[in-house]
């Protein structure tokens, strides 16, 4: 949960350095055993995902939802030990579960730091490859699938050879914790589950929790439920959707415990499939120029965006992407860094979901969009909106007053 707080930037690299320290490695580093075993059903702790619960499931009365529905881990005498390391992994989407060149092309730090947006980039990115003597052939497949050799001493290529393409070791690595599964990875060697990183687990929680059903997708508005006199049905659709973050809350809780094999699987496909709508947008965005300024922030609105931007993890994700590769990660650049916001129409809802991001170095304890969403609130209390999300960045306007809240927000700004 910590290292998908610090992905989604609620935290910064000092705080979550801090926090992994002192309130995670050193306590257990004062237990006798560093090994973690699974508890049997009857002694399930309380958990938290650490990234969404999806809003309206938290006020949900747990002791309220059937033994069966919860679906506990089952026993673990049959799974064994999964042993926990505290150690340096590299800042690469799922790299050990995909392509090393893809987990590149899809993670933030890489992607801005060699400008992979441009010919220039990609060709930079392939000789930094062959500097570091892994061939086409080993980058371009899965990492199970690399020679040995390189996969014992890949971080130590990245780290002699990164700094002369302008890579700092710092960046490229963060100090989290890599869960041993043991046997359970030899279900599916191909993918690599014999090790499963913090980083890897954040992913995949932002992946389930953030799937939105087909049925709801933004493309074909005439299927959706609907009442008498061909009006469209808002209370059928919430619950739908109200099912639908229940169901993503449970294959979330079933599949972080890595135990099942087909559901990590599973999960690791939905963050692929986020992470490459999220590169694929976030390029369109910066090619087309879309990105506008106002006078305390810069802001896009996405007026027809793929289906998985429906959920607003997938819009922070975004949001955060942006602000990576266009100022933060961004080598020379020489525009400040500025709190960015995504708008993102949701054409099933009828509304504009809006998210904002601002860099860690900018922000305190108080978030700079949840004070202007909130301003514009209290100004004009006829506005049609939602706001109980868990991230208080993020707010969804009806459309048709979408106008007088930009008015409001940009007046306040």
């Amino acid at each position: 949960s910590l290292v998908g707080y610090h992905e989604l930037g609620h935290i910064g690299k000092l705080e979550y350095d801090r926090l992994a320290w002192e309130e995670l490695k050193e306590p257990l580093d004062r237990t006798d055993d560093f090994t973690l075993s699974s508890a049997p059903p009857s002694a399930v702790p309380s958990t938290d995902p650490g990234t969404d619960p999806s809003q309206g499931m938290a006020s949900d009365d747990e002791s309220s939802i059937p033994t069966a529905r919860r679906r506990l881990p089952r026993s673990s005498a049959a799974l064994g030990k999964q042993k926990l390391k505290f150690e340096a992994e590299f800042r690469l989407m799922l790299y050990k579960h995909w392509t090393l060149e893809e987990s590149m092309l899809h993670s933030s730090y890489f992607y801005g730091a060699l400008e992979l947006h441009r010919d220039k980039g990609i060709r930079s990115l392939k000789n930094f490859f062959a500097t570091a003597g892994i061939s086409p052939s080993a980058y371009k497949q899965l990492y199970s699938g690399m020679p040995m050799p390189i996969r014992k001493t890949i971080q130590k290529k990245f780290s002699e050879h990164g700094k002369a393409y302008g890579l700092s070791k710092e960046k490229m690595f963060l100090q989290q914790f890599v869960r041993d599964l043991g046997p359970l990875g030899d279900a599916k060697q191909a993918l690599w589950l014999q090790e499963i990183s913090s980083s890897d687990a954040a992913h995949i929680l932002f992946g389930v929790l953030g799937t939105v059903p087909a049925s709801l997708s933004g493309t074909r508005v005439d299927l959706l439920p609907q009442v008498e006199g061909g009006r469209r049905d808002t209370a059928a659709i919430n619950e739908i959707e109200r099912e639908a973050m229940k169901e993503n809350f449970w294959r979330a809780f079933d599949t972080i415990l890595c135990k099942d094999p087909a559901a990590l699987e599973a999960g690791i496909k939905e963050a692929v499939e986020v992470a490459k709508a999220v590169q694929s947008l976030g390029r369109f965005i910066k090619d087309t120029k879309a990105m506008n300024k106002s006078s305390r922030f810069l802001w896009c609105k996405v007026e027809q965006p793929p289906h998985l931007f429906r959920h607003h993890l997938s819009v922070r994700r975004l949001a955060v992407w942006l602000l990576h590769v266009l100022f933060i990660h961004r080598p020379k650049s020489e525009e400040k860094e500025r709190p960015m916001m995504v708008i993102v129409r949701d054409a099933v809802r009828e509304t504009y979901l809006c998210v904002g991001a601002t860099p860690n170095r900018l922000s305190d304890d108080r978030d700079e969009f949840g004070h202007l969403f909130r301003s514009v609130l209290r100004a004009d209390r006829t506005l049609k909106y939602r706001y109980d999300f868990f991230d208080k960045s993020c707010i969804e306007i009806a459309c048709d007053d979408f106008d007088r809240f930009w008015e409001i927000l940009t007046d306040t700004a």
